[in-house]
């Protein structure tokens, strides 16, 4: 029996990279079933595609080669198994922009954020990820588009201009407020573009209430960790009707941090050793410290860092030059200056001494009336007698390098305070606990490359929102996945959960 021959130029090849893997986890942790619940009508025609597969269709470039333009889709997914990736009957024909377009507008209209919540949590549960402490902070998002700033509207977020994380003031933005737990991704929000991070934090408060209840967190060991924007009265009280315990940086320019900067870490410090994320040792000397603020009671850990000490030497020693050159400049002016007597140069000195022409933060100022003898003018007189002198007088200005003054300033440079209100934490745990807020920095730098999101090429306020939510979504479904093959990875001879 002959075999049969095979026509290779019917045979069609597809390349679907690990799609097959973010979509296994979106449909293992019932990512399309709530999108369904939330957004499928119950009467009328049935939809040709759900909601749910709608929405990895939008997420899964994002999860391989980062965001997509919705008219660069069809392109994308045309040497994909579409049916083979998506378990259902998906043709190419079917990816329009218009129909995602469309989608968009569904999927705020539905609830974009309580979507996303709903998601993350089952997630969360699923793979029975522990929560103990969450890392919150915020980020920018540059908008190229021009966008109307509505004053007034309810709903969606503000595409506005606002204190701008990528150093672009001159651009309207949004903004995103993240939070991590041990890098995992447990809560996000998109944010008008001119919201401050202290209103976020004071917000999120309550929906961090909301976020331990559905994991069912036991709060008295949680703690809610952020940097200086939770830092304020306002938001201290709410933390305590919250019963949230939490860490953070203390504002260097609030009295309490200035005093306990200026005491400094004493002889009896501890050495903490701590391990960055390029796994180097990095050495903290830390001192505990009980206070107050506003008449809340808190334990503050005073740091002094040696890593940054070479940083701020640095930019300390072009300070001390900058000024060095600046009097350098302002005594030259008065090199030629002659004062016809003693009192006229004492009053200058104390005129540079009131205005401070001369001030200087790491030198020290010497001004002193030098006499200097003048000849009488004209032709000598036979009888030297004759020959008088009068005295007039220069100003002698003088810097000095104050070195004890300098390394006093490196140090406090190099010395920071942590803060929690639980009063028995130790300074160490303090520490530890705080410097894993570059978990959370990390997922904003991944948000952030150009190469996954870069210009999102949408009109509308809600539309923009909604694609947000879905890039979101789709950092939080990563995050797991991450956190599941590095649980695969621990169990010898095991299979990786979620393949």
């Amino acid at each position: 029996m002959q075999p049969e021959m095979i026509d290779l130029n019917t045979v069609r090849t597809y390349t679907d990279g690990r799609l097959q893997l973010f979509v296994g986890l979106c449909e293992k942790v019932g990512l399309p079933q709530i999108i369904n619940k939330h957004m499928q009508k119950s009467t009328g025609r049935p939809m040709d595609i759900p909601p749910g597969i709608e929405a990895m269709i939008l997420m899964a470039p994002m999860a391989e080669e980062g965001y997509k333009p919705l008219y660069q889709l069809n392109d994308y997914y045309e040497p994909k198994d579409l049916e083979g990736i998506f378990h259902a009957p998906v043709e190419l024909d079917q990816i329009k922009d218009d129909r995602f377009a469309y989608f968009l507008d569904a999927f705020y209209k539905a609830g974009c954020r309580k979507i996303f919540s709903e998601i993350c949590t089952r997630a969360l549960l699923t793979y029975g990820i522990k929560i103990k402490t969450i890392n919150y902070d915020t980020t920018s998002f540059v908008m190229w588009g021009n966008y109307e700033t509505v004053e007034g509207k309810m709903g969606a977020i503000s595409i506005d201009f606002g204190h701008s994380k990528a150093r672009r003031p001159d651009k309207k933005q949004i903004k995103f407020g993240m939070g991590t737990a041990d890098g995992t991704i447990v809560d996000a929000k998109v944010l008008s573009g001119n919201m401050s991070d202290k209103t976020y934090n004071k917000d999120n408060i309550d929906d961090v209430v909301k976020v331990l209840d559905q994991l069912d967190v036991d709060k008295t060991t949680f703690y809610y960790i952020a940097d200086s924007a939770l830092f304020s009265e306002e938001i201290l009280l709410k933390m305590k009707k919250a019963k949230l315990k939490f860490i953070t940086r203390m504002p260097d320019n609030i009295n309490e941090a200035k005093a306990l900067i200026e005491k400094g870490v004493s002889e009896n410090g501890q050495k903490v050793i701590y391990k960055n994320a390029h796994d180097k040792e990095v050495e903290y000397v830390v001192e505990e410290n009980i206070g107050s603020y506003k008449g809340f009671a808190l334990k503050n850990a005073i740091v002094y860092s040696t890593a940054l000490e070479p940083s701020k030497v640095k930019s300390i020693e072009k300070k001390v030059q900058k000024e060095k050159d600046h009097l350098d400049h302002e005594i030259k002016n008065y090199h030629k200056r002659i004062f016809a007597c003693l009192d006229d140069a004492n009053r200058e000195i104390e005129l540079i001494q009131n205005k401070r022409f001369l001030k200087a933060n790491f030198h020290s100022i010497t001004i002193l009336p030098e006499p200097v003898e003048k000849k009488r003018q004209g032709r000598p007189f036979l009888d030297p007698s004759k020959n008088l002198t009068t005295t007039e007088y220069s100003l002698c200005i003088t810097c000095q390098r104050e070195s004890d003054k300098i390394k006093e300033v490196i140090r406090k440079e190099s010395t920071f305070i942590l803060t929690s209100n639980d009063l028995n934490i130790s300074a160490e745990a303090i520490l530890l606990e705080y410097k894993t807020q570059s978990n959370v920095e990390k997922r904003f730098q991944q948000f952030k490359n150009p190469h996954f999101v870069n210009s999102l090429f949408l009109d509308k306020p809600e539309r923009v929102e909604a694609l947000a939510y879905l890039i979101l979504l789709t950092i939080m479904m990563l995050s797991v996945m991450e956190q599941v093959v590095r649980k695969g990875l621990k169990e010898e001879n095991d299979t990786v959960v979620g393949t």
